[in-house]
Parts: C-alpha cells; sequence; structure tokens
C-alpha cells in the first residue's frame, strides 16, 4: 500500500469518528437541554398558585368584550367598545395616571404605559390580538408583542405559542416592529421558543401542540421521534373533530345554511428553519405584508419591497421598474438607503434610463446622510469617471468612509487600489486586510 493510499484511510477513518463523536455530543446536549426544560417546567408549575388571581368580575369582562368584537358583523363601535373593556380588564394603564398599591409594571418601549399588578393574562392576550389585527384600535405589533409577552409570563398558554412562534421567527426584538409593519427579521431565539411552545403544548395550546408535534418529526431542535410527534398532533386532531361533532349538532348538518357548520381551519405552515432563512411560501406571505405596508405610504416597507423587486432575492421576482416606483417613492419621502439604490439604478439604466448626472444626484444626496451605500456608490463613479472627472484619490476617500460604515464592496475596492499602487510595498497588507474584511473574515 502506498503512502498517498494510507494517508486517505487514515484520513477517512478520522473523519467518520469525527462524525461520530459529534454527534454524540449533540445527543448529550440536547439530552442536558431536555433536561433543563423539564426542570422549569416544573418549578413553573409549582410556581403557578402564586401568580394573580383573576376575579369571577374579570373573566365576565373579557367574556363580553369578546361577544362584542368577534361576533358575525360587529360594527367598529362595538370592536372600539370591547378594546375599552379589553384594556381595563388587562390592567393596561397610563403610567401618569396609575394609583395602584403597588407599583405599576413597566411595558418595554411604552413608557406611556404600564401593567398593574392584578391584569388579566386572558384579556392582555385578547388584547394583544385586537392590536395585531387592527380590530377596535390601530395595527400596533410592537404594543402586541408586549401584550403577548406578558401574558405568555402570567401563564396564559395561546399566549405563550404565540410568543413561541415569534421567538423562531426573530420577531421578539424591540426593532421588529414598526407600527403596522415588520421592520426587521432578527436573530431567532429557539431556545426560549422551545420553552414557550412546551409551556403552551403542556397547558393545552393547540398552536403549540401542533408546532411540537412538527418539530419532532424532523428533529428540529428536538429529538427525532414520530411516536413523541403523534403524542402532540393527536390532542390537536381530536379538538379539530369535535368541533365538527359540534357544529353538525349545533347548527344543522355539515355545509347547510341554518348556521355556520364547521369552524374555519387556518392551515398554518409550520415551518421552523428560522436559522436557515425564511422558505419562499413565508417569503411571499412577508413581501405581501410588506408591500401591503408600502402602497399604504410605509418608507421603510418601500424601501424594502423595491430592494427585493431589483435585486430579485427571497423568493422574489425581479421587477426593476416596479423597483424603481417604490424607491423614488422612499427617496422623495426622505430614504436614503433608497436614493443609494436609485443611484445604481440611474447609473446601470435598470428600470429607468441610464443618466450618469441623476446617478450622481441621488449618490450625493445618500452620502450626504452618511449612507455607506450611497458612499460608496459616489467612490465608484469617481474611480471610473461616469458623470464625473476621473480622480482616484476622490474615489479612495469616499470608499474609505464606505469601508467605515462597514459596505463590504468598499472594502473590496480599497484592497484592490491599495494593492494596485503599493508594488509589494507597506499598502499590501492594507490590501490584504480590507479584501478579508469583504469576504467576511
Amino acid at each position: 500500500m502506498g503512502s498517498s493510499t494510507l494517508l486517505q484511510g487514515v484520513g477517512c477513518c478520522c473523519s467518520v469518528e469525527r462524525r461520530r463523536y459529534s454527534k454524540r455530543v449533540q445527543a448529550r446536549v440536547l439530552g442536558l437541554q431536555l433536561a433543563t426544560l423539564l426542570l422549569v417546567s416544573a418549578a413553573h408549575a409549582a410556581l403557578a398558585d402564586q401568580g394573580p388571581k383573576w376575579t369571577a368580575e374579570q373573566d365576565s369582562l373579557v367574556k363580553r368584550a369578546l361577544d362584542l368584537r368577534d361576533k358575525l358583523g360587529a360594527t367598529s363601535r362595538e370592536q372600539k367598545q370591547a378594546v375599552t373593556v379589553l384594556t381595563d380588564a388587562a390592567g393596561l394603564v397610563s403610567s401618569s395616571q396609575y394609583s395602584g398599591k403597588e407599583p405599576g409594571i413597566p411595558v418595554p418601549g411604552f413608557p406611556e404605559y404600564v401593567f398593574a399588578a392584578d391584569g388579566q393574562a386572558a384579556a392582555q392576550r385578547e388584547l394583544a390580538k385586537s392590536c395585531q389585527r387592527g380590530k377596535g384600535v390601530e395595527v400596533n405589533h410592537r404594543l402586541s408583542l408586549e401584550l403577548y409577552r406578558r401574558a405568555a409570563d402570567l401563564g396564559d398558554p395561546e399566549a405563550q405559542g404565540a410568543l413561541a412562534m415569534r421567538m423562531a421567527y426573530g420577531l421578539h426584538h424591540p426593532n421588529s416592529f414598526d407600527g403596522a409593519s415588520i421592520r426587521h427579521f432578527g436573530r431567532p431565539d429557539e431556545a426560549s421558543a422551545l420553552l414557550y411552545y412546551f409551556f403552551g403544548a403542556a397547558n393545552g395550546d393547540q398552536f403549540s401542540q401542533a408546532a411540537l408535534g412538527y418539530r419532532h418529526t424532523f428533529g428540529l431542535g428536538v429529538p427525532k421521534s414520530c411516536w413523541t410527534a403523534v403524542s402532540y398532533y393527536k390532542p390537536v386532531a381530536e379538538a379539530v373533530v369535535q368541533a365538527a361533532v359540534d357544529a353538525a349538532k349545533n347548527t344543522g348538518p355539515l355545509g347547510s345554511t341554518s348556521g355556520r357548520g364547521l369552524p374555519h381551519v387556518e392551515r398554518i405552515r409550520l415551518n421552523v428553519h428560522a436559522n436557515q432563512g425564511i422558505k419562499p411560501d413565508r417569503q411571499r406571505e412577508v413581501l405581501q405584508y410588506y408591500q401591503y405596508s408600502a402602497d399604504r405610504g410605509n418608507i421603510d416597507a418601500q424601501t424594502t419591497v423595491g430592494t427585493l423587486l431589483n435585486f430579485g432575492t427571497h423568493g422574489v421576482s425581479r421587477d426593476h421598474a416596479a423597483a424603481a416606483h417604490y424607491l423614488q417613492r422612499a427617496a422623495a419621502a426622505g430614504s436614503d438607503e433608497a436614493m443609494a439604490h436609485l443611484g445604481h439604478m440611474y447609473g446601470a439604466g435598470l428600470g429607468v434610463p441610464q443618466d450618469y448626472e441623476q446617478a450622481l444626484k441621488y449618490f450625493k444626496r445618500s452620502a450626504a446622510k452618511q449612507n455607506p451605500l450611497g458612499l460608496y456608490g459616489l467612490g465608484y463613479m469617481y474611480l471610473a469617471g461616469k458623470g464625473v472627472e476621473q480622480s482616484h484619490q476622490t474615489a479612495l476617500k469616499f470608499f474609505q468612509q464606505a469601508a467605515e460604515h462597514g459596505d463590504r464592496d468598499a472594502h473590496f475596492y480599497l484592497g484592490a487600489m491599495y494593492m494596485h499602487v503599493s508594488g509589494g510595498g507597506g499598502g499590501l497588507l492594507e490590501a490584504r486586510v480590507n479584501i478579508l474584511l469583504e469576504f467576511g473574515w
């Protein structure tokens, strides 16, 4: 056997052993995570009886509010009345008017509000739904998030499932939402999402049970086990069947016009590959949400939709003309990011006539606000001599400013320029550093 063949065999064996060792480590980590979950769950159950007790009057208030809000043909006035009742029962009070015996609990991101200590979790959860759907109140996803968070921490299982879903998608951060718009998908918190799903499922939340069933089916953050998946799916399926039976008994045969029949069951794509990016179907849903906000005048949404259409990314078909439409609206409203993208579009003639003068105008306006993409665009214009007199020194200045703001393309061009002029001298090291930064090292 030759030395190269021997080395290949040894390398193969080492590779197999590394994979086996990695699997053993992963199994131990999973075991520790599950043990921790069980301990925390036990502690949570032990503390549940020590939480706030809600009166029959509060329960009655919530029921009355839901009867008003959710009835068929509810008017705008009735929905607003429901929000008023839910707000009182939830203990959401103006911080300047709060006069409770115990200190009010701050609402993160909303200094004008506090939670009363005796606020009811179910009311907080239902008020969160109203804020999320715009029923009786303007859509406010950030406030909805904090209401879900408070209700979940008080032990409401449905709120725990709703919060878990947001954590799995990275929509639990303070900057995730801006009014009625999704602004930013942050880093998912899979560990906390799993914890809240576990609590929600243990207390009967069907959304949490279905989510854990899906996770156990494919081994997503939990052990892959068909039997465990079935144990979570089974109560959800039974509830749907029971709902169908009850509907048939109470409203006549399914499909009849004598009543509402089988309740509508929303089909939810329970995809939790949050750390691997959002799948195309979900991406299109998010784009539609952004597009709705953009059409209503939200500047950030206009910029986001324009950028997605311009690059044809995240499952969106490229459409330069539509991109220019949204970006021009956002730029007119003052978005420096939209100005920078328009500069590139006019420079390359994408969706608009090629016009270096227009490109330069947008780049300058964007760069004046220290936007890195705008600074990079100006640097490129001076480097190539497009619409301006060519000046490598001026290009270098703008590339340096853009690189200081984190623009990777600017790092690359800086590296290339230093390598070109260094001749192997002191600038060569700086060139290599900038190129490595561009590639994310």
